[in-house]
């Protein structure tokens, strides 16, 4: 039997069966593969706990319908490109998901779902759609992304981290009703449309630093929020240099005359036991 010949990592190769020019049938690119036997195949790699799908090919998307996956798994889809949608719905899983260096031609939707380990996007390009709304994420590290459509992430929970780093929004932005637990940072942002952040709570800290948003942003008190980190963010068409930056010099001040009494206890306390040795 020939095995396919995909490098799925430094140090690992694809042990699937071949299917075509010396590549199995989910590194192989082509859109007329035969219905029903790429899902099949990534049913009984999960069956045998096998989770590296890396440099997976895939004209008719990924879904997880009917799948079981293992508990505590970490799901590698790097260099990976999915030309219809990746779609988790309705479903439970206690798994990771690495999408390292992979593109979505046709979106990516986690709706109506629990996903109970860190999701990383890194150097991917979204299309079509990003939804992951009416969802419990654990954490999501976000860094070098783009994406070309509307961003849904309302009524969703996010129980740690939440991070976008170098990320560009073509269109409209929503975090509508989004529970944010942990700590959440978006950092060197452009966002062409609309953001929503109408009923955001979130539970730690709450960063925007290098962000710019050019269309109108939702509610725009928000702006006014001292609770929010705003360092060189445009909003609503109006520049935040840093709103931290009467409370950091305040706790400065705090300090240093906290420093300043601490050492004049010490010359009392010197005076005092200097007097009483004379005595």
């Amino acid at each position: 039997m020939a095995v396919c010949k995909q490098k799925i990592s430094n140090t690992e190769n694809c042990d699937r069966e071949e299917y075509k020019d010396g590549l199995c049938i989910i590194h192989h690119d082509s859109n007329d593969k035969p219905d029903g036997l790429f899902r099949r195949i990534i049913r009984d790699d999960l069956y045998r706990g096998f989770y590296n799908f890396s440099y997976m090919i895939s004209y008719e998307g990924f879904n997880f319908e009917g799948l079981k996956v293992e508990k505590n798994a970490d799901l590698l889809f790097r260099n990976s490109s999915f030309y219809g949608p990746f779609v988790i719905r309705n479903y439970d899983l206690q798994a990771s998901l690495d999408f390292t260096d992979s593109d979505f031609d046709s979106g990516i939707i986690i709706n109506m779902s629990n996903v109970h380990k860190c999701i990383i996007l890194k150097n991917s390009k979204i299309n079509m759609d990003f939804n992951m709304s009416l969802s419990n994420l654990y954490s999501i590290d976000a860094d070098n992304i783009t994406i070309d459509c509307n961003f849904n992430m309302s009524n969703t929970d996010i129980i740690d981290k939440l991070k976008f780093n170098h990320t560009y929004f073509k269109n409209n932005f929503s975090l509508l009703n989004a529970s944010l637990q942990g700590d959440a940072s978006f950092e060197n942002i452009i966002i062409e449309g609309d953001a929503d952040f109408r009923n955001i709570k979130f539970y730690k800290s709450l960063k925007f630093e290098n962000v710019e948003i050019k269309g109108s942003t939702i509610p725009i008190e928000i702006a006014k929020n001292k609770n929010i980190e705003f360092k060189n963010v445009v909003i609503n068409g109006v520049l935040i240099e840093d709103n931290q930056k009467e409370k950091k010099e305040k706790e400065k001040r705090e300090k240093e005359l906290e420093k300043i009494k601490e050492a004049k206890d010490n010359i009392s306390k010197e005076t005092l036991l200097k007097y009483s040795k004379k005595k």
